[in-house]
Parts: structure tokens; sequence; C-alpha cells
């Protein structure tokens, strides 16, 4: 399976290459340019939150928020409900990602 491309350029590089035209839906978004402030901090704080794992099967439960309140105060972050919402919503995408893909792996190992 090939991978997606991650940035802009790469994405017009593809198209360019096969002869075809950019399509909306497709165009790899970029945090920087295309999220609100709220959302940048979200998706910055997503990454350096810990994760919670289970360690004798691996499932991810989600992120530890145990030093949120300390991280938003370092970061000086001023409108805190927002990127904590944006914050919850991503972590519930990365879950259902998660379970799906933990679907499909269980159906995988089915079949075998």
């Amino acid at each position: 399976m090939q991978e997606a491309p991650k940035t802009l350029e790469q994405y017009l590089q593809i198209c360019e290459e096969m002869g075809v035209e950019p399509k909306e839906g497709e165009i790899p978004v970029n945090p920087t340019l295309d999220f609100s402030p709220e959302a940048q901090q979200a998706f910055y704080l997503y990454h350096i939150l810990p994760d919670i794992v289970d360690g004798m099967t691996g499932t991810w439960y989600g992120k530890n928020f145990s030093g949120i309140g300390d991280l938003l105060n370092i970061y000086s972050v001023e409108n805190k409900k927002d990127v904590f919402d944006y914050l919850v919503y991503m972590i519930q995408i990365a879950r259902d990602a998660y379970a799906k893909e933990r679907e499909i792996q269980s159906k995988t190992k089915a079949k075998r």
C-alpha cells in the first residue's frame, strides 16, 4: 500500500506526475496554516501529552491529562476551554481510528 502524501508539495507533485487536477478533499492539511490558533495549541498539546497504553495488550486508551493545567499555563493558553475541546475531539478521532485498526487486525487473525 502506497503512503499518502504528507505535504501540499508532495501532493501537487504526484498530481503533476499523474496528469490529474488536485482535488479539494484530498489536499493534505497543514496545521500551522489551516487550523485556528486554539486548534494549533491543541494539536501541539496532543503530541506532548503522554499516552495511556495497556501494558499487556498494547491497547491505546487515550492521553494522560494529569498535567494539563500546568501545560495550559506554561504555554500561556488564553482560551483554555476551546483548546481543551479541540484536544478531546482529537483524542476521540484517534480512539476511533485505533479501534477500527484493532477490528481489522482481529478479523485478519481470525482468517488465519
